[in-house]
């Protein structure tokens, strides 16, 4: 038995769009994508889970800044995690020529198909590819599961939109799509279990009731063009189980019916589109509902999700005091010294 959660397309970035206050190279929209991320794991770890599949494009440049890389691996360290590469992550087919490589030290990065063992389960990892995955996904699928696996369930995890009959016509042939039935089919002759898909950001699932296809929703929705409350999804699969169970992750929304606020879970960031009542042509504007936005306050918020991340209680204080908003920056080395003073006091009473 093991359980094991599922992520995808993070699209951690400093975007530009009600990106809010710059604070140590994180602005306001990448602290609620690492909120959310970090929250994930937080659930992940309380349900049980061995493992985290993020499937692709964990941040939505293939140029990341160094804050932005750090944050991210203080967070996928929580937990034993396998990161597929997807195409915002890539700059090219060329081995290592990705974001990813600095996660490495945190996590297992996929850029070429393989399988990896998870006790005496395995996982068919195949990251994003070029060409129609029509033509070149059965054959990948089939070289890896004709290897040979311990007898436990297989899943497969990859980064490629799943399409049906209800796909739009402007999505219905996306060379990074293939058909549910396919899928299904492939998992049948191939005794895997379930799949996992990243790519394109709507949730969905598909089953023949015994096996499953998930297309996973992307984790942070990238602006207004993904309205609505229905992004923010993590799965996990008890492999006991022959339905994964979705669950809900606060985090940035973008609505653009206020009434919508109301499906949300909370903790969500709300960036809510209503008519100005200023302006006679209707135009639209954001409005962010959040407890307080100021910079210190983001900066505080900021500091604390590093600190929770942190291994041990000398990291969590250097995260936290290396981060929180000073108005001198010389008196933060005897602040950090202090604190551990403080708190070395306050073991040996």
């Amino acid at each position: 038995m093991a359980r094991i959660a599922a992520l995808a397309d993070l699209h951690l970035a400093n975007h530009a769009n009600h990106g809010g206050p710059l604070v140590s190279g994180i602005n306001m929209r990448a602290t609620y994508v690492l909120r959310a991320m970090d929250w994930a794991y937080e659930e992940a770890e309380r349900q049980g889970c061995e493992t985290m599949v993020i499937c692709g494009d964990v941040f939505d440049t293939a140029r990341p800044t160094p804050q932005l890389i750090r944050a991210a691996q203080q967070i996928l360290r929580q937990l034993k995690t396998i990161v597929l590469t997807g195409n915002h992550d890539i700059m090219s087919s060329a081995a290592g020529d990705h974001a990813l490589g600095p996660l490495e030290p945190v996590a297992e990065v996929v850029e070429q198909p393989r399988a990896i063992y998870l006790g005496t389960h395995v996982l068919l990892a195949v990251p994003f590819q070029t060409g129609r995955a029509d033509e070149w996904l059965p054959k990948v699928v089939e070289e890896l599961a004709n290897r040979p696996h311990p007898a436990g369930r297989t899943l497969l995890a990859l980064h490629l939109g799943v399409r049906d009959g209800k796909t739009p016509p402007w999505l219905a042939d996306a060379h990074d799509s293939v058909p549910a039935e396919l899928l299904l089919e492939l998992a049948k002759k191939h005794d895997i279990d379930g799949v996992f898909a990243g790519n394109w950001h709507e949730p969905n699932y598909w089953s023949d009731g015994s096996r499953f296809v998930c297309q996973v929703g992307c984790l942070a929705p990238t602006g207004w063009d993904n309205p609505g409350p229905g992004y923010g999804r993590m799965v996990v699969w008890d492999t006991r189980a022959q339905k994964p169970e979705r669950i809900n992750v606060p985090g940035p929304r973008f609505l653009s019916d206020p009434a919508e606020a109301k499906q949300c879970p909370p903790g969500c960031a709300l960036f809510i589109r209503t008519a100005s009542e200023l302006d006679d042509k209707q135009q639209w504007q954001a409005i962010e509902h959040e407890e307080d936005t100021s910079e210190a306050q983001v900066a505080l918020r900021q500091a604390a999700g590093l600190a929770r991340a942190a291994g041990t209680i000398d990291d969590a204080v250097a995260q936290y005091v290396g981060t929180m908003p000073l108005e001198d920056e010389t008196i933060r080395p005897a602040v950090l010294e202090a604190v551990k003073g403080f708190i070395a006091r306050g073991a040996a009473k």
